[in-house]
């Protein structure tokens, strides 16, 4: 599957809430992003910039674009109501969300953001000099993935083990595996 193909929405802090180094960053993320091959599902940063929306408009059509999207990469150093209410939709949707927060702002995100359902929502930290690589990294990983299916053969015991902690955690039994073999993959 090509790049072009993928459809990503991003989502940040309104520019009018955020210092205009931060903007900057905001823009330099959607650069990437394109330079990379990825479709924007919305290009609000520069709508926002041309004022030409509603409200309600706004609301619509960033709704809309995020329901058609295959991921959301949210800038999240700076905290907003919307955006919180983007990841949620998203993840309610599942749609993988990236969240990308700047390591040396002195706010931190959400303690709740790496409890929300792992397999959807994962958080990147990056610096400015090596917010590219980090966004490479990212998309690579999550929209990377090609999965191979194969038939694995279990006991009745470890079976209903499967079902009751995929049930719990709110993700399907593959979900659970892949979650709990990267978490091991990356301790040892």
């Amino acid at each position: 599957m090509t790049n072009k193909k993928r459809v990503i929405f991003f989502a940040a802090a309104s520019p009018k809430r955020v210092p205009e180094s931060q903007t900057e960053i905001y823009h330099r993320i959607v650069d990437h992003i394109r330079k990379l091959g990825y479709n924007l599902s919305l290009d609000w940063l520069n709508v926002e910039s041309n004022n030409k929306l509603s409200n309600e408009e706004t609301y619509t059509t960033s709704m809309s674009a995020l329901k058609s999207s295959d991921l959301l990469v949210a800038e999240v150093s700076y905290p907003s109501i919307g955006l919180g209410e983007q990841i949620a939709l998203a993840v309610q949707r599942k749609i993988p969300v990236a969240c990308l927060y700047n390591e040396t702002v002195e706010k931190v995100p959400s303690k709740l953001l790496p409890r929300t359902r792992p397999n959807l929502l994962q958080l990147f930290p990056y610096n400015n000099k090596a917010l590219e690589n980090v966004i490479e990294n990212v998309l690579s990983r999550v929209m990377g993935n090609d999965f191979e299916k194969f038939n694995f053969i279990i006991t009745p015991l470890l079976n209903e083990y499967l079902l009751k902690e995929s049930v719990k955690r709110q993700m399907s039994k593959s979900e659970f595996l892949r979650y709990v073999i990267e978490d091991w993959k990356n301790a040892n």
